[in-house]
């Protein structure tokens, strides 16, 4: 998909172009704001949500070729407006619980490792800002580069880069790993 080309027929008001942009990217934001909000159908909702506003402000977009960062850009606000209106209640999710009972794990003993297991990643994660748990899925979920981080956060590749690091270094007092480690975990998959 030419990306610069669709934004520009987005921009005429094309609804065929429109439709196949938010084929090939409702998916992605998704899963991005998944990661932010951490309920399947409030992400649902907050995508649904970035999309209509990209069409219903698809006038502004001043530079065509940036039209998938404008959307993370949008995306990623709408999704911390969100939870500042609504999630901030504090209700209880008991989807997590359905899922992992859903799931093909044999024994009780598995069950309870999947679960806890879960529980200390959203714990570690839980310490992080929305921010920094967006960029760790960028990094890793949709598994690019500074470069590509870059370019959707409307941000450069070195300030990622230095953001990662300092997301490392907290995650890595946060598990007790010593920073200074030549086999550090953190070392090796991020940086």
């Amino acid at each position: 998909m030419d990306i610069k080309q669709t934004a520009i027929e987005i921009q005429k008001g094309n609804e065929q172009a429109f439709k196949a942009f938010y084929d090939a990217y409702f998916g992605r934001i998704y899963s991005f704001l998944l990661t932010i909000l951490h309920n399947p159908q409030d992400a649902e909702d907050v995508t649904s949500i970035a999309f209509i506003y990209v069409w219903d402000n698809r006038g502004k977009l001043r530079q065509p070729s940036l039209l998938v960062s404008w959307l993370y850009q949008i995306a990623k606000h709408r999704a911390f407006d969100y939870r500042r209106k609504y999630l901030n209640a504090g209700r209880v999710d008991l989807e997590e619980i359905e899922d992992i009972l859903a799931s093909d794990a044999s024994s009780p003993e598995d069950l309870a490792d999947q679960f806890f297991k879960g529980r200390l990643a959203e714990d570690l994660l839980s310490g992080l800002r929305d921010d920094e748990r967006a960029l760790l899925h960028l990094r890793f979920a949709e598994d690019l580069d500074f470069r590509a981080i870059a370019e959707r956060l409307g941000s450069n590749a070195i300030a990622v880069r230095v953001r990662m690091h300092r997301i490392i270094k907290k995650l890595q007092k946060e598990t007790g790993e010593d920073p200074e480690s030549k086999k550090s975990f953190w070392k090796e998959t991020v940086l």
